[in-house]
C-alpha cells in the first residue's frame, strides 16, 4: 500500500498487485491507508483454495473463497466512507463466534453439507462441511466470481481450486487522486453534500439513525477502546491455548484476562 501511495501521488493512479502471500488481515485497513493520504481506493481480495467456504449459487459445494471487496472514499471535513464487506453473506469468523456462544445464526447465512438450510453453525463445520452463502443470492455470487478473478488470476495468482493446504492470498488495489484527476474541489463539496443529503433520511425507527458504511465499525472501535472486548469463555480457551503452543504461559494470559 505505501508502494501504490507513492505512485498514485506521482501518477494520479496507481494499480498494485499482491500475490501469494499469508493472510492479510482486514482489508479495511489498507483502504483506510490510502484514505489517509487522500484518495480513493478499491480493492478486491481472494484465497486460492484453503480459504474456500463459500457456495455458487444455485449449488451446494464450496467453489469460492469469502471474497472481500472494501472501498475507501476520503470526504472533506468529516469521516471517511470505508465499505469493506465480505462477497458472501458472513464471515467464517462470525461462525466461528456463534458455535463457540453456542447460538443460532440468521436464515440464509449457511447450508449443510446436503445443501439444506440450517441455523446451526455446527452444520456449517460439520463433518462434512457445509457451506457459507453469497449475499443477495445471484447478485452477490456474481460479484463473489468477479472478485476471484481480478484479485486471483489477472494478479498472477490462482483463483480458488482443490488441494491446497495453505492459505494463500491475492489482492488487487486501485487508487485514485481527485487532485489529479482535476476534480478535488467538486468531488469534495458534492460528497459531503450527497452524505448529509443519505443521512438526513429521516429513520425507519423512532430511535434509529441513518449511517454511512464504516461508521458503526468505528463507534465499536471506540467503544472497545474504552471498555475492552468481551469474549466467552469458550474463545478465550482457545485464544490461551494457541498461545500455549506458541511457548506463551497460560498463567501469563489469565494475568491479562483480569487486569493484574
Amino acid at each position: 500500500m505505501e508502494l501504490a501511495i507513492w505512485k498514485c501521488r506521482a501518477e494520479g493512479v496507481a494499480l498494485v498487485a499482491l500475490r501469494n502471500v499469508g493472510h492479510i488481515g482486514r482489508i479495511g485497513h489498507w483502504a483506510e491507508m490510502a484514505v489517509a493520504a487522500g484518495f480513493v481506493s478499491v480493492h478486491f481480495v481472494n484465497t486460492t483454495g484453503a480459504g474456500m467456504l463459500t457456495v455458487p449459487f444455485g449449488g451446494r459445494e464450496r467453489r469460492l473463497s469469502i471474497n472481500p471487496l472494501t472501498f475507501g472514499i476520503p470526504v472533506a471535513g468529516g469521516r471517511p466512507v470505508i465499505l469493506d464487506i465480505a462477497t458472501a453473506v458472513t464471515a467464517e469468523g462470525k461462525l466461528q463466534v456463534a458455535r463457540n456462544q453456542g447460538v443460532k445464526v440468521p436464515d440464509g447465512w449457511i447450508m449443510d453439507a446436503k445443501g439444506n438450510p440450517t441455523n446451526d453453525p455446527k452444520d456449517f463445520y460439520g463433518p462434512p462441511w457445509g457451506a457459507i452463502l453469497p449475499f443477495g443470492g445471484y447478485k452477490g455470487y456474481g460479484l463473489c466470481l468477479i472478485t476471484e478473478i481480478l484479485s486471483g488470476a489477472l494478479t498472477g495468482g490462482e483463483c480458488s481450486q482443490f488441494g491446497k493446504d495453505r492459505l494463500e492470498q491475492n489482492m488487487l488495489s486501485i487508487l485514485i487522486d481527485p487532485v489529479k484527476l482535476g476534480t478535488a474541489e467538486t468531488f469534495d463539496a458534492e460528497c459531503s453534500r450527497f452524505i448529509d443529503f443519505v443521512k438526513s433520511c429521516p429513520p425507519a425507527e423512532e430511535d434509529g439513525e441513518v449511517l454511512t458504511p464504516g461508521e458503526l465499525e468505528d463507534r465499536h472501535r471506540e467503544q472497545r477502546a474504552r471498555e475492552g472486548i468481551e469474549l466467552d469463555d469458550t474463545t478465550w480457551a482457545q485464544i490461551c491455548a494457541t498461545a500455549e503452543s506458541c511457548g506463551v504461559d497460560s498463567k501469563l494470559m489469565n494475568a491479562v484476562e483480569v487486569g493484574a
